[in-house]
């Protein structure tokens, strides 16, 4: 894969980490605040998880 391909494709998963951690805090503000803790532990996890992926992808 081409530099630029690879720069595309970590700042889709920068991006996509990102909309996943403000649909939580959204959501926080809506509902529950015990349930909305572990949503928000959850999505925070979530996004290491798909940010450690992509940069075991291109390593």
């Amino acid at each position: 894969m081409t530099r630029k391909a690879e720069n595309i494709m970590k700042g889709m998963g920068a991006g996509l980490a990102a909309g996943i951690i403000f649909g939580a805090a959204g959501s926080m503000l809506m509902s529950d605040k015990n349930k909305n803790k572990k949503l928000f532990r959850k999505a925070v996890t979530k996004v290491e998880d798909v940010l450690d992926n992509v940069q075991e992808m291109f390593a």
